[in-house]
Protein backbone atom coordinates (compact mmCIF):
# COMPACT_ATOMS: atom_id res chain seq x y z
CA UNK A 1 0.00 0.00 0.00
CA UNK A 2 0.98 3.39 -0.14
CA UNK A 3 0.84 4.32 3.33
CA UNK A 4 3.85 1.31 3.79
CA UNK A 5 5.59 2.33 1.22
CA UNK A 6 5.76 5.77 2.21
CA UNK A 7 7.36 4.58 5.66
CA UNK A 8 9.68 2.30 4.25
CA UNK A 9 10.99 5.24 2.01
CA UNK A 10 11.52 8.11 4.25
CA UNK A 11 12.94 5.06 7.16
CA UNK A 12 14.99 2.38 6.13
CA UNK A 13 14.34 0.54 9.36
CA UNK A 14 10.72 -0.20 8.31
CA UNK A 15 10.60 -3.28 5.93
CA UNK A 16 7.89 -5.02 3.89
CA UNK A 17 8.00 -8.59 3.29
CA UNK A 18 5.13 -10.97 1.62
CA UNK A 19 5.30 -14.92 2.66
CA UNK A 20 7.03 -17.01 0.30
CA UNK A 21 4.55 -19.05 -2.18
CA UNK A 22 6.01 -21.91 -0.94
CA UNK A 23 5.41 -21.26 2.54
CA UNK A 24 2.55 -22.36 3.94
CA UNK A 25 -0.66 -20.28 4.72
CA UNK A 26 -1.75 -18.85 8.12
CA UNK A 27 -0.62 -16.44 10.87
CA UNK A 28 1.87 -19.26 12.07
CA UNK A 29 4.27 -19.23 8.79
CA UNK A 30 3.59 -15.70 8.41
CA UNK A 31 4.98 -14.88 12.08
CA UNK A 32 8.18 -17.36 11.69
CA UNK A 33 9.05 -15.68 8.33
CA UNK A 34 8.96 -12.78 9.35
CA UNK A 35 11.27 -13.49 13.08
CA UNK A 36 13.54 -14.92 10.58
CA UNK A 37 13.85 -11.71 8.81
CA UNK A 38 14.08 -9.56 11.38
CA UNK A 39 17.52 -8.59 12.91
CA UNK A 40 16.40 -6.05 15.83
CA UNK A 41 16.92 -6.83 19.54
CA UNK A 42 13.24 -7.05 20.63
CA UNK A 43 10.25 -8.60 19.09
CA UNK A 44 6.52 -7.86 19.31
CA UNK A 45 4.49 -10.29 16.91
CA UNK A 46 1.56 -8.02 16.03
CA UNK A 47 -1.84 -8.68 14.49
CA UNK A 48 -3.65 -6.59 11.72
CA UNK A 49 -6.50 -6.31 14.38
CA UNK A 50 -4.26 -4.92 16.89
CA UNK A 51 -3.35 -1.66 17.67
CA UNK A 52 -0.56 -0.16 19.38
CA UNK A 53 -0.63 2.86 21.86
CA UNK A 54 0.95 6.10 21.58
CA UNK A 55 3.80 5.18 24.59
CA UNK A 56 3.45 1.29 24.14
CA UNK A 57 7.34 0.60 22.82
CA UNK A 58 8.93 3.49 25.43
CA UNK A 59 7.05 1.50 27.93
CA UNK A 60 8.07 -1.77 27.11
CA UNK A 61 12.27 -0.40 26.39
CA UNK A 62 11.80 1.28 29.75
CA UNK A 63 11.18 -1.69 31.66
CA UNK A 64 12.85 -4.54 30.26
CA UNK A 65 15.80 -5.07 32.11
CA UNK A 66 19.23 -7.54 31.30
CA UNK A 67 17.79 -10.48 33.21
CA UNK A 68 14.25 -10.54 31.56
CA UNK A 69 13.07 -12.63 28.68
CA UNK A 70 10.21 -10.28 27.65
CA UNK A 71 8.12 -7.70 29.07
CA UNK A 72 4.52 -8.19 29.07
CA UNK A 73 1.83 -5.65 28.84
CA UNK A 74 -1.70 -5.68 29.23
CA UNK A 75 -4.04 -6.06 26.56
CA UNK A 76 -7.75 -3.91 26.22
CA UNK A 77 -10.39 -5.73 23.93
CA UNK A 78 -12.49 -3.12 22.38
CA UNK A 79 -15.15 -3.03 19.77
CA UNK A 80 -13.82 -2.91 15.99
CA UNK A 81 -15.55 0.41 15.08
CA UNK A 82 -16.05 2.78 18.07
CA UNK A 83 -13.36 1.26 19.75
CA UNK A 84 -14.90 0.86 22.96
CA UNK A 85 -13.08 -0.36 25.62
CA UNK A 86 -15.08 -3.57 26.70
CA UNK A 87 -12.33 -6.05 28.90
CA UNK A 88 -9.18 -5.44 29.82
CA UNK A 89 -7.15 -8.77 30.82
CA UNK A 90 -5.27 -9.47 34.05
CA UNK A 91 -1.39 -10.95 33.05
CA UNK A 92 -0.44 -11.68 36.52
CA UNK A 93 -0.91 -14.47 38.36
CA UNK A 94 1.27 -16.70 41.41
CA UNK A 95 0.13 -19.63 39.37
CA UNK A 96 1.50 -17.96 36.04
CA UNK A 97 1.06 -21.20 34.09
CA UNK A 98 -1.44 -22.91 35.65
CA UNK A 99 -3.84 -19.34 35.16
CA UNK A 100 -2.86 -18.77 31.48
CA UNK A 101 -3.53 -23.00 30.90
CA UNK A 102 -7.17 -21.97 31.83
CA UNK A 103 -7.90 -18.71 30.53
CA UNK A 104 -7.42 -16.76 33.86
CA UNK A 105 -4.96 -14.82 32.61
CA UNK A 106 -3.79 -13.83 28.80
CA UNK A 107 -2.20 -11.52 27.00
CA UNK A 108 -2.46 -12.81 23.55
CA UNK A 109 0.21 -12.82 21.08
CA UNK A 110 0.81 -8.81 20.99
CA UNK A 111 1.11 -8.49 24.75
CA UNK A 112 4.82 -9.44 25.42
CA UNK A 113 7.91 -8.07 23.74
CA UNK A 114 10.59 -10.59 23.60
CA UNK A 115 13.74 -10.54 23.85
CA UNK A 116 15.26 -12.10 20.80
CA UNK A 117 18.24 -13.64 21.92
CA UNK A 118 15.42 -15.67 23.95
CA UNK A 119 13.22 -16.75 21.19
CA UNK A 120 16.76 -17.80 19.14
CA UNK A 121 17.25 -20.30 21.83
CA UNK A 122 14.09 -21.90 20.86
CA UNK A 123 13.56 -24.77 19.12
CA UNK A 124 10.56 -24.49 17.89
CA UNK A 125 8.27 -20.48 17.95
CA UNK A 126 4.56 -20.95 16.35
CA UNK A 127 3.24 -24.17 15.23
CA UNK A 128 2.38 -24.01 11.52
CA UNK A 129 0.09 -27.14 11.94
CA UNK A 130 -2.54 -25.23 14.17
CA UNK A 131 -5.61 -22.88 12.75
CA UNK A 132 -6.50 -21.79 16.38
CA UNK A 133 -5.16 -21.78 19.73
CA UNK A 134 -1.97 -20.88 17.97
CA UNK A 135 -0.64 -17.79 20.03
CA UNK A 136 -1.95 -19.71 23.43
CA UNK A 137 0.19 -22.50 22.48
CA UNK A 138 3.44 -20.34 21.47
CA UNK A 139 3.03 -18.35 24.36
CA UNK A 140 2.23 -21.55 26.65
CA UNK A 141 5.55 -22.76 25.29
CA UNK A 142 7.58 -19.54 25.89
CA UNK A 143 6.59 -19.76 29.77
CA UNK A 144 7.58 -22.98 29.95
CA UNK A 145 11.58 -21.90 29.62
CA UNK A 146 11.10 -18.06 30.66
CA UNK A 147 11.84 -17.37 33.89
CA UNK A 148 12.29 -13.67 34.49
CA UNK A 149 9.29 -11.49 33.05
CA UNK A 150 8.11 -7.87 33.38
CA UNK A 151 4.51 -7.31 33.51
CA UNK A 152 3.23 -3.78 32.94
CA UNK A 153 0.55 -2.32 35.08
CA UNK A 154 -1.18 -0.34 31.69
CA UNK A 155 -2.22 -1.83 28.55
CA UNK A 156 0.37 -0.74 25.26
CA UNK A 157 -2.36 -2.81 22.80
CA UNK A 158 -5.78 -2.79 21.84
CA UNK A 159 -7.05 -5.73 20.69
CA UNK A 160 -10.11 -4.68 17.93
CA UNK A 161 -13.33 -7.38 17.45
CA UNK A 162 -16.04 -8.20 15.59
CA UNK A 163 -18.15 -10.82 14.33
CA UNK A 164 -15.58 -12.21 11.72
CA UNK A 165 -12.79 -12.04 14.48
CA UNK A 166 -11.01 -15.46 13.99
CA UNK A 167 -11.26 -16.08 18.06
CA UNK A 168 -14.85 -16.27 17.60
CA UNK A 169 -14.96 -19.51 15.19
CA UNK A 170 -14.82 -22.02 18.25
CA UNK A 171 -18.22 -20.62 19.32
CA UNK A 172 -19.75 -21.13 15.37
CA UNK A 173 -18.78 -24.35 15.57
CA UNK A 174 -16.18 -24.69 12.50
CA UNK A 175 -14.97 -27.88 12.78
CA UNK A 176 -11.64 -27.13 11.63
CA UNK A 177 -10.90 -24.50 14.50
CA UNK A 178 -12.36 -26.98 16.73
CA UNK A 179 -9.88 -29.62 15.99
CA UNK A 180 -7.22 -27.18 16.08
CA UNK A 181 -8.59 -25.71 19.29
CA UNK A 182 -8.37 -29.32 21.14
CA UNK A 183 -5.32 -30.44 19.12
CA UNK A 184 -3.37 -27.53 21.36
CA UNK A 185 -4.77 -28.33 24.32
CA UNK A 186 -4.49 -31.90 24.70
CA UNK A 187 -1.13 -31.24 23.28
CA UNK A 188 -0.42 -29.12 26.58
CA UNK A 189 -2.04 -31.45 28.55
CA UNK A 190 0.78 -33.79 27.84
CA UNK A 191 3.06 -31.38 28.45
CA UNK A 192 2.15 -30.00 31.91
CA UNK A 193 1.34 -33.38 33.12
CA UNK A 194 4.28 -33.80 35.09
CA UNK A 195 4.87 -30.33 36.05
CA UNK A 196 4.59 -29.31 39.31
CA UNK A 197 3.72 -25.93 39.31
CA UNK A 198 0.50 -26.60 38.09
CA UNK A 199 -2.31 -28.07 39.68
CA UNK A 200 -3.24 -31.35 37.15
CA UNK A 201 -6.48 -31.73 38.44
CA UNK A 202 -7.69 -27.95 37.66
CA UNK A 203 -6.11 -28.44 34.62
CA UNK A 204 -7.60 -31.51 33.59
CA UNK A 205 -11.06 -30.03 34.69
CA UNK A 206 -10.78 -27.38 32.33
CA UNK A 207 -9.76 -29.41 29.35
CA UNK A 208 -13.21 -31.41 29.84
CA UNK A 209 -15.14 -28.27 30.48
CA UNK A 210 -14.37 -27.17 27.28
CA UNK A 211 -15.10 -30.49 25.70
CA UNK A 212 -18.38 -30.42 27.45
CA UNK A 213 -19.15 -26.86 25.86
CA UNK A 214 -18.36 -27.42 22.13
CA UNK A 215 -20.06 -30.86 22.36
CA UNK A 216 -23.58 -29.21 24.05
CA UNK A 217 -23.01 -26.66 21.41
CA UNK A 218 -22.97 -29.00 18.73
CA UNK A 219 -25.69 -31.05 19.58
CA UNK A 220 -27.75 -27.99 19.61
CA UNK A 221 -26.99 -26.76 16.54
CA UNK A 222 -28.30 -30.49 15.48
CA UNK A 223 -31.43 -30.05 16.89
CA UNK A 224 -32.32 -26.72 15.60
Amino acid sequence: SKILSDYISKDKRFRYYRRPENRQKGPCSCRNYGFEQSNGEYINFFDSDDLFKPHAFKDWVDAINERAEAVISKIELVDFDSLEVLKVYDIESKNLIEDFFIGTINFFVCGPLWKKEFLNKQEDLFNESLRNGDDWDFNLRMLYKAINLVFLKTANIQNRVHQNSLSKERNKLNKKELISYFKALNLHLELTKNRKDINAVRVSHYVIKRYKICSNKTTEGKTK
